[in-house]
């Protein structure tokens, strides 16, 4: 039996995970390389709102230009970021039915329904 105080299973709370340390660096170091954590919001947010790209025409040489719709995988991530990673459950009660409850958590004023 080992000595001292039980701590319990899992990884205790406010110790940071050393993968997630390396890539907090990676990122910093990317966003200072792009130009700074401003300039990838903005392209977040471009992303969030869709956008226009242009590609040439393989036959003609002629440029293309169309409009992306706004991605998905980004206003997920700014909604995350913003108001906390969604706290999600599924109640299944004697009567067969099926609800799926999602909470979002924001640190700084409680959390709310949604």
């Amino acid at each position: 039996m080992a000595l001292g105080k039980k701590t319990g299973g899992g990884s205790r709370k406010g110790i940071p995970n050393k993968a997630h340390k390396v890539l907090h660096e990676l990122m910093d170091k990317i966003a200072k390389e792009r130009g700074g954590e401003e300039v990838v919001f903005r392209k977040l947010f471009e992303l969030i709102e869709g956008v226009e790209v242009q590609k040439e025409n393989k036959k003609t040489g002629a440029p293309i230009i169309y409009a992306l719709p706004p991605d998905p995988m980004a206003i997920k991530t700014w909604i995350e970021f913003r108001h906390g990673k969604a706290r999600e459950s599924v109640i299944i009660d004697p009567e067969s039915k099926i609800t799926l409850e999602i909470e979002y958590v924001n640190g700084k004023n409680g959390n709310g329904k949604h």
